[in-house]
This record gives C-alpha cells, structure tokens and sequence, in this order.
C-alpha cells in the first residue's frame, strides 16, 4: 500500500469481506475505541487518492477511509471478513499488498489456524496477517519458526513477562496459549498470520482436544498499536540482523524460549491418536522437533505435542486465527 497508513474497507467485497465505519468498529470493543481514536482523523475518501496516482486501486474498486497517522506499514483494516488470510491472498492478486504490508481484521467468520482447523476471533483480540518477505535459502525451512520467535521476543518484552513458544509456532505463557501464528505459501510467495489474545480467550466449550489451555494478555495494549511494535522490530530484524546472522545462531536463540524442553510430552503423528511418550529435546537445523523416544532421538516435523500431565479439562484448541 502506498502511504504507509491505515485503510479502513468501506465497501462490501462480496463473499470475502464486510465494510464498516470508524464508528462502526469504535463500537466493537473498547480496544478497537482506542484504535480508532488514536488513528483519527479519518478521512472518507476515494480509491484513486489512497493509490496517490495509481489506478490499481480504481480496478479494485476499493473505497473507504484513511487514518492521517503514519504508520509502520501498510494497514488494510476491515470490520468482518472470511479470513484476514483470504482477504490478504485477493489483495496481492489485485497487486496491492506490498512486502510488510498487512490485513487487521476484527472479527472473521470462517478464521482457520493449523491444518486448516476452525479459528475463534473474538473483537478485542489481535488478528493480523502480512505479506512475508522472501528468506535467504539457508532459511527456508523456518519460516515459521523465525516469525514466531520474534513475536514472541517483543511481546515478551511488552508484557514483562516471559513469552515461550510450543513448537512450531504457539505461544505460550505459564503454558496458557495467547497467540499462534500460520504460513500460507503459493509458489514463491507467502503470507504469515499472527493471533494474539489481547483481551480474551474462547471459552473452553469451543476448544479441540490436543494442546493447551487459553490465556489472555487482558487488554494491556489495543491491536493497531500492538501490530506497529510487532512490525517494526520485525522489520529491523530482517533488515539489521538477518544478513549477518547464520540459522544455527538463530536456532540457539529459538531453543532458548523453546517450551517443555526436557519436560515429557505425548508426540501425535498421522496414526498415532493416543500419543506417543517423548521427551522434548530441542529444535533440529531443518526447523523440526527432535524429541526422545525410548531413548532414541527423533526429528519430528508434521505432528503436535501436549504435556504428558495434561488431562482432558486441560486442553483446547486453536486460539486466534487468521
């Protein structure tokens, strides 16, 4: 998005997204109030001058209001739609969705988060996905690993308290889930989405049976705002950090936040539905689980994991979604 601003859908994109009003979402959730507050004014205005001269927003037919504060990065920001996922696929398409640019959406009706599971959104809470830049080769086998390692890194940081992550890419605190994140790729291109429970977490009635209980971070931030810390320590990461870094470094810091290790766990892979008792050892250079068996190392990558001590009162599901 051109303008590195906030751009709230005006218009209905039918059977993908919802439009609203400043009004509209300040009425959603005292977070979203403050959002809306500290982005004003707003200015009602026409896709031509969001573009500044490009006429792919008048293709798109797009229209709506645009926040007068700067930003971290394109915001594209809509009251309700499918997913921020399938909104943000459709926005590249058009050719509108720029490296770090990003969808907010408040609340999502058919929201997913791994292996395409049904995804809660509660308004309140962070649901975000943005246009991930392309990772050096070395790389590429963390692609979920590295965003989640960040995020975790600033909101612990915001928090002031510690943030570990269940692996691949849940986030944790006092092993309560507050957020997760999802990569979604199609060909060489990638979309990450980030859930984080800022004000509530699902009741238990609507969780799965596999991981962890939800955890809150209760309201200590609003979602635009905790987006713009996000990004910005992301985006001065991969340009600052990453160059000079090598993966195994990386995999250093990432065990050091790594959850369970040494704890015992039930390993689920394709097959196995009552778990497999394992030992959680730390994260392979290929981004996979290396766990104990029996004594016997293995590196995990399709497969989820939950605390051996964890009883059915205990578990949920998926959290956030995007």
């Amino acid at each position: 998005m051109a303008g590195k601003s906030v751009f709230l859908l005006g218009e209905d994109i039918p059977g993908l997204a919802l439009a609203g009003d400043p009004e509209s979402l300040a009425r959603e959730h005292p977070l979203w109030a403050r959002s809306i507050q500290e982005l004003g004014p707003w200015e009602e205005t026409g896709a031509l001058s969001i573009a500044q001269g490009s006429d792919k927003f008048r293709h798109a037919g797009i229209k709506g209001w645009l926040s007068t504060k700067t930003h971290a990065t394109g915001v594209f920001l809509c009251f309700s739609c499918s997913s921020a996922l399938d909104l943000a696929w459709q926005l590249w398409q058009w050719g509108l969705f720029q490296d770090w640019d990003a969808v907010i959406a408040i609340r999502q009706w058919a929201g997913r988060g791994q292996l395409r599971r049904p995804w809660s959104s509660l308004p309140g809470n962070l649901h975000v996905v943005w246009r991930h830049p392309p990772l050096p080769s070395g790389w590429r086998g963390l692609v979920s690993l590295v965003p989640a390692w960040l995020s975790a890194r600033v909101l612990s940081q915001l928090e002031g308290r510690q943030i570990l992550i269940k692996w691949p890419n849940d986030l944790l605190w006092r092993d309560g889930k507050v957020g997760g994140i999802l990569v979604e790729q199609r060909n060489e291109r990638t979309l990450v989405g980030l859930g984080v429970n800022l004000e509530a977490a699902p009741q238990p009635a609507g969780l799965r049976e596999s991981v962890v209980g939800g955890a809150a971070l209760r309201g200590r931030i609003n979602p635009v705002n905790c987006w713009n810390l996000l990004v910005s320590e992301y985006v001065n990461w991969y340009q600052n950090i990453l160059p000079s870094l090598h993966p195994e470094d990386f995999l250093q810091n990432f065990s050091a936040v790594l959850a369970w290790k040494g704890r015992p766990v039930l390993l689920h892979e394709h097959g196995c539905e009552n778990g497999l008792p394992a030992v959680v050892l730390g994260i392979s250079a290929e981004g996979g689980l290396k766990v104990s068996v029996e004594g016997v190392t293995r590196t995990v990558f399709p497969g989820d994991i939950r605390l051996a001590s964890c009883s059915a009162s205990d578990q949920s599901t998926d959290l956030q979604g995007i």
